[in-house]
């Protein structure tokens, strides 16, 4: 990626609408926070067009079928990988995490209801 795609937060694309008009759009390099959202439209195309842009519907669905799916692939290429290292590490942490809830299942378990209650944040020990 090269730094003028950072410094813009994104890719600048032409694309054409079914009446043939030509429109530019800046696809988006996105935020860790909407990683989710971009694999929740990942097989929706025309809504993460319209994501990655941040274009209405209306607008998107007025673009060709190529329009669409290129306004995708760019926003594969940009986001693809960056999106797939924070998944891994999300995935990295619960796994590790997966133990200690057992853990703590377990000995709530073993001590049921004679466990004293775990004092709120806003009680004083």
């Amino acid at each position: 990626m090269d730094a003028n795609t950072v410094i813009t937060g994104g890719g600048p694309l032409s694309v054409t609408d079914t009446s043939g008009n030509t429109h530019e759009v800046l696809v988006r390099l996105l935020r860790i926070k909407e990683f989710p959202e971009y694999f929740q439209l990942a097989d929706q195309e025309e809504a993460l067009a319209a994501f990655v842009t941040g274009k209405d519907d209306e607008f998107v669905n007025s673009l060709t079928t190529d329009a669409v799916l290129e306004i995708c692939e760019v926003a594969h290429d940009l986001n693809f990988h960056n999106a797939c290292r924070w998944a891994t590490r999300r995935a990295n942490f619960t796994e590790a995490l997966l133990p200690v809830a057992e853990k703590g299942k377990r000995m709530e378990r073993a001590l049921g209801a004679s466990a004293p209650p775990a004092p709120s944040p806003s009680e004083k020990p």
